[in-house]
C-alpha cells in the first residue's frame, strides 16, 4: 500500500505530516525522515511481514510456555 504525506510544519524535532486524501494529522519524528521542509511530499510503502510475525508469535509463546513452567 502506498500512502502519500505532505509536511504540513515542523515543530521542533517532529514534522507534522497530513496523511492520505483525508489528510490524517500524524506527528514523526525527524530523525526517521531525509531533509524534508514545510510542503515536502513523502511517499510511504507499507507492507505485511509474514515471516517476521511467525518468529516473533514463536518467540512470544516460547517465553510463555518457559514462565508457565
Amino acid at each position: 500500500m502506498k500512502i502519500v504525506a505532505v509536511v504540513d510544519r515542523i515543530e521542533g524535532d517532529t514534522a507534522v505530516l497530513l496523511v492520505g486524501p483525508d489528510e490524517l494529522v500524524v506527528n514523526f519524528p525527524l530523525a526517521c525522515l531525509p531533509a524534508v521542509h514545510e510542503g515536502s511530499i513523502l511517499n510511504f510503502t507499507i507492507e505485511g511481514d509474514v515471516e517476521e510475525e511467525m518468529r516473533r508469535r514463536v518467540k512470544a509463546e516460547e517465553l510463555l510456555k518457559r514462565l508457565l513452567e
